[in-house]
């Protein structure tokens, strides 16, 4: 597993100040974490800041989120900041539906939104910024990913997929379909 280096820069705190009165970082912080060996387990909190009153208004983790169907991308950090006013409205904008399936499941691989419908269509779909369309997405079996179960996610540095009864690890089978019946392939690897 790869180190993460992590800072905490200006641009985070000055967010938590009035801008007119930051001039130049209030506190910059840079640690690096070793997380050992990849093994599929959840990363988890990185940190949390509380303020004075005891409040938590800034951090970062790893999401670990692995829902029914897909696992999120394990190794998406995120960091979040909490506004000083609780009473600040967010504008969010909707991206267009992936299909017209009234099932479709949402999950994240290497910075992408994936949308998986399981009804109709039957192919994976991910999100193009460049575009703004959703697209075929190419880098896995969207068209074989047809069964509740079906997924992908990343160990290491490689990505294991499965599907059908089968799964790959960098494209190279570690697991065959039996040759009568075969798996339910709802694939969890957590420690």
């Amino acid at each position: 597993m790869k180190k993460y280096l992590f800072g905490i820069v200006a641009i985070i705190l000055m967010t938590m100040v009035n801008q007119s009165q930051a001039q130049s970082p209030v506190l910059q912080i840079e640690t690096v974490i070793d997380f050992g060996e990849d093994q599929g387990q959840n990363f988890g909190s990185l940190f949390e800041a509380r303020d004075d009153k005891g409040r938590v208004v800034l951090g970062a983790g790893f999401v670990g989120v692995y829902n029914t169907m897909f696992r999120n991308d394990r190794q998406t950090l995120q960091f979040f900041i909490r506004p000083a006013n609780d009473n600040v409205q967010f504008a969010a904008e909707p991206l267009p539906r992936s299909t017209r399936d009234g099932g479709t499941y949402l999950f994240d691989l290497d910075g992408k939104v994936h949308s998986y419908p399981y009804i109709y269509e039957l192919t994976v779909r991910s999100w193009d910024d460049d575009k703004a369309a959703w697209q075929e997405a190419t880098d896995l079996e969207s068209k074989q990913m047809t069964h509740m179960g079906d997924g992908a996610f990343r160990l290491k540095d490689g990505l294991i997929k499965f599907w059908k009864s089968r799964m790959t690890f960098n494209d190279k089978e570690i697991l065959s379909p039996p040759a009568i019946c075969g798996y339910i392939t709802a694939a969890r690897f957590e420690n």
